[in-house]
C-alpha cells in the first residue's frame, strides 16, 4: 500500500496538497460558523430571555426599533404573569477617570434583574452593593485592569464619570466572550439614570431597550399577545405602536424589518457552509480523477491479486484504506496550515478564533471530515479498480472502455462549474458594494472628520469653528446633534396645510448651526441656509412666533406642489416656517430611500462637530491642530474623532466580509481544481508520449502538440462555463433581490469570470503540454 503511494509521488503530492488546502479552508469556515451559531451561548437562560422591540406604523410603513417607553418594564412586571425577571437597558458611553488614567467606556444603566437574567459572575463585590448605593457601578475585569492595574481591592474605590460625579466600584464582573449580543464595560443602576428624567415615564417616549426572562413553563405565545397590548392600552387605544417578544436565540442570526422577522447573519452562515462543502467536494474530485486516471498502471496489480485469490471486497477495502491514509496525512498537514493561516483569517473576519484541538467537538469534526472525504474520494476509484477482469488486464487490455474517462470529464466540469460560480459571485458582490458606495448620498464624505463635543464645548461652537478656520487646516466646520450617518431622533404628528388626515409619516430631526450645511457639502436646492445667529431664525427669542427650519427634498415633496419656502409646519404648540430645502441625505441604511429630515438652528443641542480638512493639508498635522483647538475648549476630555469615510465604509461590513471571503475561497477552489487539471494533463501527456513523438518526427510543431493536448480540457472548461453562468445568474439574482438599491446583472460580469477560468485552465494545461512538446521524441520512441 505505502509502496504504491511512494511510486506515484507526484500524484500523491497533488492529492495530499489539494485535500490539505480543502480541509484547511473548510476548517476555517467551520470555526467561524461555530462562533456565529454559538452567539450568546454563554448565558444559561438564553432559551427564556426575550428582547422587546417595537413595531411602529407610520402612514402604512412599518418601522422596527429596539426602543420602548421607560415605563414599559415595571408595567409588564406588574400586569403580565409568567415574567420572572425584567430589565431596562440604556446604553451610554462615559469617560471613566481614575487618577491620571481616563478612558471612554461603553456601558449601560440597567435594572438589577439584569445581573440575574444574564448570570453575571462577580469576581469582587456583589449586586447588593449596587442595590444599597444606586450610584455604585459594576465594571468588567478588563476595564478594572485598564483603570486600576494590578490592584485587586477595588470595591469602594472611586471612578469619576465624564469629569463629574465620583461613583464607587460596587463590583467587578467576569469578562464575557466576544460573541455576545449585549456588550458592555460597565453597568450602573437604572434608578440613578432615571432621576429627574420625566420623559422616561411617558408612554410616547421610546428611549429604552427592554428585556424579559420568562418562567420555564410559561406560554410564550400568550405572553407575547399580552405584551402587544400594553403600549396601545396605555396610549389611549392607539394601535400604531406595539411591542413584541423577540427570542434571544434569534438576536444575532435573524433581524426584524417592516414588522417581520427576516434572515440576518444566518444567511451568511448558510452560504459559507455551502462554500466549505463545495471546496471539500472539489478536493475529493481531484482524488477520484487522479486515481482513475492511474488505473492502467494498477490494472496489473489488481489482476495478479485476483488471480492469487483476493476478493473484490478485499480490494475495495484496500483502496478506500489508501484514500483514508492520504486524507489523514492531508488532515495532519491541514492542522499546521490552520495554525499558520488563522491569524490572517481572524484579521479578515474581525474575530479572535482559536483552533481548539482540545475541544472534543473540533476533534470529532476533523475525524468526520477525514472519514467523509476518505470514503467519498476513495469509493469510486475503489469500485472501479476492483471491477477489473484479470484475464483482460493481464493480457494488456482494458477492462473498461470510456466509462472512467466520461466520469472524469464530468467531475472536471463539476469542479470548474463550482469555481466559476464563486468567481462570478465575487465579481457581483464587489460590483454591488461599489455601486452603493458611489451613489449620491447628499453630502461629500471626503476628508470629513466627526469630532465628539464633550463637556461644555457645544456652547463654544462658534469660537471653535472660527479657530479651526483660522488654522488654515480646515475649510469649514459645523455642529449637529446626532451622527449624520445614523438614524437619530425622529417623531410624527407634524401638520401642514393640505396634509391628508390619514397621512402620518415618520420625520427625523437634527439640530445644527449655520456652518454645518457647507461643511458637509449638502446642496441647498431652494431658499437659504441658517443665519449665523440662531436668534435671527427664531431660536433663543421668547417672542418668536415661529422657528425657521430647513427640510430635505423628500419632506418638501410631502408639502405639496409649488415652492416649499415659507410654508408652515406645526407640531404640538410649535410652528415652523421653511427657510430652505436641501438635497436628500442618505442615512441609516444605504440601500433604502432617503427618509425626510427637519433641521433646526439650535447648536446648543450639538454633540458632534464636522470639520472638512483642506485637501492640501497633511492629515496628521491637521488632526494635531484640531486636537489642540478641542483641548483648549474641553481640556478635561480626550480628543475623539472619526473620519466619515470610515463610518460610511462600516455600513457595508457584512457585504465586504462576504466579498473578501468569496474572493479567497474562489481562489482556493480554482487552485484545487487546477491541481487536478495539472495531474490529468500530466497523465494524458504520459499516455500519449509515443503519439507525440511520432507526430514530432512527422513535422508537428510545438503549437500543434499544445493544441492536441489542451483542446479536450478547454472543451470541458467551456462546458463548465455554460453550466455555471445560468446557475450563478439565479443564485446572485436572488441575493441581490434583498437590496432595494442594487446593481444590474451585466454580461461583462459573467464574461470576465469565463475569461479568467479559461486563462487559468489554459495556463495549467499548457505547462504540461509544452513540457511534453519539448521532450526529445527519441526518448519516447527508443523502445518501439
Amino acid at each position: 500500500m505505502f509502496r504504491g503511494l511512494s511510486r506515484s509521488k507526484g500524484y500523491s503530492l497533488l492529492n495530499i496538497t489539494g485535500l490539505a488546502i480543502g480541509i484547511t479552508s473548510a476548517a476555517l469556515i467551520f470555526l467561524w460558523a461555530e462562533d456565529e451559531l454559538n452567539y450568546d451561548a454563554v448565558f444559561p437562560n438564553k432559551d427564556y430571555i426575550y428582547n422587546i422591540p417595537t413595531n411602529q406604523d407610520y402612514n402604512g410603513k412599518i418601522y422596527t426599533f429596539n426602543a420602548t417607553p421607560g415605563i414599559l418594564i415595571p408595567t409588564l412586571k406588574e400586569e403580565v404573569p409568567g415574567i420572572e425577571y425584567a430589565t431596562r437597558f440604556n446604553e451610554s458611553t462615559q469617560l471613566m477617570s481614575v487618577n491620571d488614567k481616563a478612558l471612554y467606556k461603553s456601558g449601560a444603566y440597567v435594572d438589577l434583574d439584569f445581573f440575574k437574567m444574564f448570570s453575571l459572575h462577580f469576581i469582587a463585590g456583589s449586586i447588593d452593593n449596587l442595590a444599597n448605593d444606586i450610584n455604585a457601578i459594576a465594571i468588567t475585569q478588563k476595564t478594572a485592569n485598564q483603570l486600576f492595574g494590578t490592584d485587586k481591592n477595588l470595591v469602594g474605590k472611586s471612578i469619576v464619570l465624564n469629569n463629574g460625579q465620583a461613583h464607587s466600584v460596587g463590583g467587578v464582573i467576569e469578562d464575557l466572550p466576544e460573541n455576545v449580543s449585549l456588550k458592555f464595560d460597565w453597568l450602573g443602576n437604572y434608578k440613578a439614570f432615571e432621576k429627574g428624567k420625566e420623559f422616561l415615564k411617558m408612554w410616547g417616549s421610546n428611549s429604552t431597550a427592554s428585556y424579559v426572562q420568562l418562567n420555564k413553563n410559561a406560554d410564550v405565545a400568550a405572553i407575547d399577545s399580552e405584551v402587544r397590548k400594553v403600549i396601545p392600552k396605555n396610549k389611549g387605544g392607539e394601535e400604531s405602536i406595539y411591542g413584541f417578544l423577540d427570542s434571544m436565540k434569534n438576536w444575532h442570526l435573524y433581524s426584524h424589518k417592516n414588522g417581520e422577522k427576516v434572515v440576518g447573519q444566518i444567511v451568511y452562515v448558510r452560504l459559507m457552509m455551502w462554500i466549505a462543502l463545495i471546496i471539500l467536494i472539489i478536493a475529493c474530485i481531484n482524488f477520484m480523477n487522479l486515481a482513475t486516471a492511474r488505473s492502467t498502471k494498477r490494472a496489473g496489480e489488481v489482476g495478479i491479486r485476483k488471480v492469487l485469490g483476493s476478493k473484490r471486497k478485499q480490494l475495495i477495502v484496500q483502496f478506500i484504506t489508501e484514500a483514508l491514509i492520504i486524507t489523514s496525512v492531508a488532515a495532519i498537514i491541514s492542522i499546521i496550515l490552520l495554525y499558520l493561516s488563522l491569524p490572517y483569517f481572524n484579521s479578515i473576519i474581525g474575530k479572535d478564533l482559536t483552533v481548539g484541538l482540545g475541544n472534543p467537538i473540533h476533534i470529532a469534526t476533523l475525524v468526520g471530515i477525514v472519514l467523509c472525504c476518505g470514503v467519498l474520494a476513495g469509493s469510486y476509484p475503489a469500485f472501479y479498480l476492483s471491477s477489473f477482469i484479470p484475464a483482460i488486464v493481464l493480457k494488456g487490455g482494458r477492462s473498461k472502455k470510456g466509462g472512467a474517462a466520461f466520469i472524469r470529464n464530468g467531475l472536471v466540469v463539476i469542479q470548474f462549474s463550482a469555481s466559476i460560480v464563486l468567481i462570478i459571485a465575487t465579481i457581483i458582490i464587489y460590483s454591488q458594494i461599489q455601486y452603493v458606495k458611489n451613489r449620491d448620498i447628499g453630502f461629500n464624505r471626503s476628508n470629513l472628520v466627526a469630532i465628539d463635543l464633550q463637556g461644555e464645548a457645544a456652547k463654544s461652537s462658534n469660537a471653535i469653528e472660527k479657530e479651526m478656520a483660522d488654522s488654515h487646516m480646515v475649510k469649514n466646520a459645523g455642529v449637529i446633534s446626532y451622527n449624520l450617518m445614523h438614524g437619530g431622533w425622529n417623531g410624527s404628528g407634524f401638520e401642514w396645510e393640505g396634509k391628508p388626515e390619514d397621512f402620518n409619516p415618520l420625520i427625523s430631526f437634527r439640530s445644527i448651526d449655520a456652518g454645518f450645511i457647507p461643511s458637509v457639502g449638502m446642496e441647498i436646492v431652494e431658499g437659504r441656509n441658517f443665519y449665523d445667529n440662531p436668534v435671527q431664525d427664531g431660536y433663543g427669542d421668547s417672542l418668536a412666533s415661529n422657528f425657521k427650519v430647513i427640510i430635505t427634498q423628500s419632506f418638501a415633496d410631502m408639502l405639496g406642489k409649488g415652492s416649499a419656502i415659507g410654508k408652515i409646519i406645526r407640531n404640538s404648540d410649535e410652528t415652523y416656517e421653511v427657510a430652505g430645502v436641501v438635497k436628500n441625505v442618505q442615512y441609516g441604511s444605504m440601500y433604502s430611500k432617503s427618509d425626510p429630515i427637519l433641521f433646526f438652528n439650535n447648536p446648543q443641542m450639538a454633540s458632534l462637530l464636522y470639520a472638512r480638512i483642506n485637501e492640501n493639508a497633511p492629515r496628521d498635522k491637521a488632526l494635531s491642530s484640531l486636537e489642540a483647538i478641542m483641548r483648549k475648549f474641553s481640556p478635561a476630555f480626550p480628543f475623539e474623532y472619526k473620519f466619515v469615510e470610515d463610518t460610511f465604509n462600516a455600513k457595508f461590513r457584512s457585504e465586504q466580509f462576504l466579498e473578501r471571503l468569496a474572493k479567497w475561497f474562489a481562489f482556493i477552489a480554482i487552485l484545487i481544481s487546477c491541481f487536478g487539471l495539472f495531474g490529468l494533463a500530466a497523465y494524458t501527456a504520459e499516455q500519449r508520449n509515443k503519439e507525440i513523438g511520432i507526430r514530432k518526427v512527422l513535422g508537428a510543431s510545438i503549437g500543434n502538440v499544445v493544441h492536441l493536448l489542451s483542446s479536450d480540457f478547454l472543451k470541458l472548461v467551456l462546458i463548465a462555463i455554460v453550466l455555471a453562468i445560468p446557475l450563478a445568474w439565479i443564485l446572485m439574482g436572488n441575493w441581490l433581490e434583498k437590496f432595494s438599491y442594487r446593481v444590474s446583472l451585466s454580461w461583462w460580469m459573467f464574461g470576465l469570470a469565463a475569461l479568467l477560468a479559461l486563462v487559468i485552465a489554459l495556463a495549467t494545461v499548457s505547462f504540461q503540454s509544452i513540457k511534453a512538446a519539448l521532450t526529445n521524441p527519441t526518448k519516447s520512441l527508443r523502445n518501439e
